[in-house]
């Protein structure tokens, strides 16, 4: 008789944690139901005629069984879950489409922070507010009066003390002020699926250097052709023209050092990117006459005055309202790969095989 009610005491005791634990943790297979009424029959039952140890040992088996199947629906609700959020095989499907999507974030990553686009539909003064993840403003970049068009957002992580900020994601809005009055900027971007980024533990779509959350696609649609060229090797001894060169630096500039024309004199900024799209330096040039051509005069430097990797870098031309021209035309003499990415070579410009826009 002691035996019995030691064991109705253990019993007892299991089916209390459980009650703690069931207490946090709705349970849809009923644990605690099964146990309550094994408790409730051994507590019960008649002492001239106890349960037989079979029968025990069998009810126990069926809470054992019992146990396994909460675990087993567990695991398969976690491989659901992992399923659900996708992998980048799945992302692959979007490369060389083009895409709409809403951005209104940008991912900090070991100390760099990528993202972030805007669209100006008229001129206006701009100001830019960094947003944490609690909603904490953390940075407002004024960035003056600028013409309408597109826009990346030009940030180096840093908050308004000047202290570097911690890697994750970050959010944030634009600002506008202009004829119209105030007004909350769009923040899309349009443009063709480069390849597929990681940060902070999750994938991105990368169009124009800047992180796009597959969540946020708008809409997606087959480019057109652009012709009938389909390897940069069918490119070699044709003219081609292209929209802009890059620059190849290996610890000075390599080649034919790029640059633009000014349709009129005006001041000018220069932005300079890596592979990656990530804003490596800006320049201001001061005023710049129009109808000359300008040479790209960068040191290979970033914005803190380090050297950058061996490489082939872009750049943009801003201005405040003058059409800035970086187009080349030449013969494509062949190929010169860095970092394994084929560049046509034509006359000593580097030209992506994305930038060109017609061939004769």
């Amino acid at each position: 008789m002691t035996t019995s009610v030691n064991g109705n005491t253990a019993l007892s005791n299991l089916a209390s944690g459980y009650q703690v634990r069931e207490d946090k943790e709705k349970d849809p297979l009923g644990r605690e139901a099964f146990l309550t009424m094994l408790v409730a029959q051994l507590q019960n039952q008649d002492p001239l005629n106890p349960m037989e140890g079979t029968d025990f040992t069998a009810q126990l088996a069926q809470f054992s069984q019992l146990e396994a199947t909460f675990n087993t629906n567990k695991t398969l609700e976690e491989m659901l879950k992992v399923m659900q959020a996708g992998s980048s095989k799945d992302l692959e499907a979007y490369m060389g489409k083009e895409i709409l999507a809403e951005v209104d974030s940008i991912e900090v990553s070991q100390g760099k922070a990528v993202g972030g686009f805007y669209t100006l539909e008229e001129t206006a003064s701009v100001t830019i507010n960094i947003y944490n993840e609690k909603g904490e403003q953390v940075r407002t970049i004024p960035m003056g009066q600028q013409e309408a068009g597109s826009y990346p957002v030009s940030w180096d992580a840093r908050d308004s003390g000047d202290r570097q900020v911690l890697d994750g994601s970050y959010r944030y809005d634009v600002i506008a002020v202009g004829p119209g009055g105030i007004s909350r900027v769009q923040t899309t971007v349009e443009g063709t699926v480069e390849g597929i980024l990681y940060a902070n533990g999750k994938a991105y779509l990368q169009v124009r250097g800047t992180f796009v959350d597959p969540a946020s696609l708008l809409k997606v649609w087959e480019k057109e052709a652009a012709g009938p060229v389909i390897s940069p090797m069918e490119y070699i001894g044709r003219e081609v023209t292209a929209e802009t060169a890059g620059i190849d630096f290996d610890g000075k500039i390599l080649g034919t050092v790029p640059g633009y024309t000014l349709d009129r004199e005006d001041e000018v900024l220069i932005e300079i990117y890596d592979s990656h799209g990530n804003l490596v330096k800006s320049m201001y040039e001061g005023t710049r006459k129009g109808g000359e051509f300008h040479e790209i005069s960068w040191d290979g430097k970033n914005t803190y005055g380090t050297t950058v990797d061996p490489g082939v870098y872009s750049y943009r031309v801003l201005t405040k309202g003058a059409v800035a021209d970086t187009r080349v035309t030449g013969d494509v003499t062949g190929l010169v790969y860095r970092n394994g990415i084929p560049y046509l070579n034509m006359d000593g410009h580097l030209v992506a095989s994305g930038a060109v826009r017609s061939v004769s």
